[in-house]
């Protein structure tokens, strides 16, 4: 079996029972207990967030990113990661009396559930399924009813495909470039600076250089094949 036929036949095991077609109908009610406004220090979040956060606040990216983020290294990749902040009582940044300031564009992690997606770049695909209840909430699959097309246009999402292969696409070409494979495979024997360069500038691209009134996907695309030619070219004497 091909590793594509392996990966579909995962999909289709793990979506079986439960997966959800755009006119499909599920029940759901918020119950607005805040809970799950809490303690959740792993939602990442990607540059159509902070995109989206930033036009709806009518503030830059670089003002969401410097007020409600958290910038890290990842791990393996050693790119930049953009982590939702948290408040000392470990509430999240947008939670204001209770409310989310920007719930009609919130990041996809929180605007989904309880929905889940699994997207194939190799096919181009988008699948969305029911999640479990998260016992950290009092929401509940019941009592509301939504098809998943009402859910996605309840939060500006209907339609955001392309944004978000635009952006999975653009972490991939980076990642893979001819600069960014010698910059996390010689990590650890490179000079400070070198690193803070590389990793500023891929901030930059991923996150920041934007113009909130144009469409984000062709901007991205844009951002990350110009800051691959510009490394590619700085660092060309270090991969011979």
């Amino acid at each position: 079996m091909s590793n594509g036929n392996m990966l579909e036949a995962k999909m289709n095991d793990l979506l079986r029972g439960r997966e959800l077609k755009m006119d499909d109908s599920f029940q759901f009610e918020c119950t607005g207990c805040g809970r799950c406004c809490y303690g959740h220090d792993d939602i990442i979040l990607t540059g159509a967030d902070i995109f989206r956060i930033a036009k709806k606040l009518k503030i830059s990216t670089l003002d969401v990113i410097n007020n409600y983020t958290d910038i890290q290294i990842g791990h393996d990749s050693k790119m930049p990661v953009a982590m939702m902040g948290q408040r000392f009582d470990g509430s999240c940044p947008f939670l204001s009396l209770g409310k989310c300031m920007v719930h009609d564009h919130k990041p996809v992690t929180c605007a989904f559930f309880p929905v889940g997606r699994i997207i194939r770049t190799d096919t181009r695909e988008i699948r969305y399924f029911l999640q479990e209840k998260d016992p950290r909430s009092q929401c509940k699959h019941g009592d509301k009813t939504y098809t998943l097309r009402e859910w996605l246009e309840g939060f500006n999402l209907l339609g955001s495909d392309e944004d978000t292969f635009a952006w999975t696409d653009g972490i991939t070409d980076l990642s893979n470039s001819k600069a960014i494979t010698w910059y996390r495979e010689n990590y650890d024997k490179l000079e400070q600076r070198t690193r803070e360069i590389i990793f500023d500038i891929s901030a930059g691209a991923l996150y920041l250089k934007y113009d909130l009134d144009k469409p984000y996907a062709e901007q991205v695309k844009s951002n990350v094949q110009e800051i691959i030619m510009i490394l590619d070219i700085a660092f060309d004497k270090s991969f011979k």
